[in-house]
């Protein structure tokens, strides 16, 4: 079995590969409170079969028997030679997903419903957890650079769907996820860091990570859907 240093720096290796984003992020995708995993990252919690194989199940690419072992690669890579370590393909949950264009992101909204039709040009297929219904998934594309450093334009984001009737009446889990897509009706798609959720006056306060954007708040009624980041991917 991996042991606490292990875990963290399999941690950083996701953060770096941008699988996640920290370690809220880590929990969600894993099915663990934050508390759980912060104390097994620090050490106060021991390390089970059962938290490993959580991991291996939400991250394909990290090896199982280096989670049960604590042994050999990290991470599944294709060999010197050309022999590749496989991943089982019943562990891989694949689903085709739409892409919204670089150009809409930003303008008019009156293409978005289109981007759900099932003749929708624009499709990729990614892996998503177990269990992910495809119709609640977006890709998503950076534009500007209002979210410098954490995001760079041309950045794409793996999104999940927020369903109205669960933000109408309680607060958004705005701790657990760092990235927000929020489009609206108005000013097209925002992507943004939401610092507050006021569920009496129906308004969300939206951060920009670049210190040169300042702070705005929008009213839910103005708001066509939000989504929370999954996975970000990046062109080099």
């Amino acid at each position: 079995m991996i042991d606490t240093q292990q875990l963290n720096e399999l941690r950083d290796k996701l953060i770096d590969t941008r699988a996640i984003y920290n370690n809220t992020d880590f929990a969600n995708r894993i099915g663990k409170g934050r508390s759980y995993v912060s104390e097994a990252l620090n050490g106060r919690r021991s390390i089970t079969e059962q938290f490993v194989l959580s991991i291996a199940k939400a991250f394909p690419e990290v090896s199982k028997d280096w989670l049960l072992t604590g042994e050999g690669s990290m991470l599944l890579t294709k060999e010197p030679k050309g022999n590749a370590t496989m991943v089982n393909p019943s562990d891989i949950n694949w689903i085709s997903v739409p892409v919204i264009p670089y150009g809409a992101m930003a303008g008019s909204t009156g293409w978005y419903e289109d981007v759900f039709a099932e003749d929708w040009a624009e499709r990729r297929t990614v892996m998503a957890p177990q269990g992910a219904k495809p119709s609640d998934f977006v890709i998503f594309t950076v534009t500007g650079d209002s979210m410098l450093p954490n995001l760079a334009d041309g950045d794409e984001i793996l999104s999940k769907h927020v369903s109205f009737d669960y933000y109408k009446d309680k607060r958004l889990h705005i701790y657990n996820h760092s990235i927000w897509v929020i489009a609206t009706k108005r000013e097209g798609i925002l992507i943004k860091n939401i610092t507050a959720h006021d569920v009496e006056q129906h308004t969300i306060t939206c951060h920009s990570y670049n210190p040169m954007y300042p702070d705005f708040t929008i009213n839910l009624e103005d708001v066509r859907d939000i989504y929370h980041a999954v996975s970000l991917s990046r062109k080099f």
